[in-house]
């Protein structure tokens, strides 16, 4: 690894960090913190860190995508580094789209509140209740498709770093 590339991670892990830090400042990141989403009458809690992760990750991701691309995939490094910040993402990803999973099976089943008896209207209330539903379904579904796009992605950068590795050891 060159000093060149060693002072861009370090500048990116730096740029993260004062990102992240401007969001959560340092006493709100340790591991119990957690953001409260309320829904109706069910809290959940999403940990700070993970959000936090995400945030840095991208980050790194976006800087390290756009230096991949402007060198062509040349920088072994860089696309090491760049594959590593996408298999991160998809971790990531995954475990937001089993928090989001289980809001939806918890938003899936429903009670109806007056009873029944008190003559409101059941089609309205049905209709809410699938609605609810229906946008973490959408989503869930799109954690899922930015998932493929990633691990498609992660096959191209391995295929091309594949074949400037073998490019460099022919030399």
């Amino acid at each position: 690894m060159s000093k060149k590339e060693v002072f861009w991670l370090i500048g990116s892990l730096i740029l993260a960090f004062i990102f992240n830090y401007m969001i959560f400042h340092f006493t709100k990141l340790n591991k119990i913190s957690a953001f409260n989403l309320n829904i109706y009458d069910t809290y959940f809690l999403i940990p700070k860190y993970l959000i936090a992760l995400l945030i840095g990750n991208l980050i790194l991701f976006c800087i390290y995508l756009i230096r991949t691309i402007k060198n062509r995939f040349n920088n072994i490094t860089s696309n090491v580094i760049l594959m590593l910040s996408l298999f991160l993402l998809i971790i990531i990803f995954n475990k937001l789209g089993v928090i989001i999973e289980s809001i939806t099976q918890q938003n899936s089943g429903w009670s109806i509140y007056p009873p029944l008896s008190s003559g409101i209207d059941i089609k309205k209330i049905e209709l809410e209740a699938k609605l609810k539903t229906n946008t973490f379904n959408t989503i869930s579904y799109l954690i899922l498709i930015f998932q493929t796009l990633f691990i498609i992605f992660l096959t191209y950068c391995g295929f091309k770093t594949g074949i400037r590795f073998q490019k460099n050891k022919q030399q």
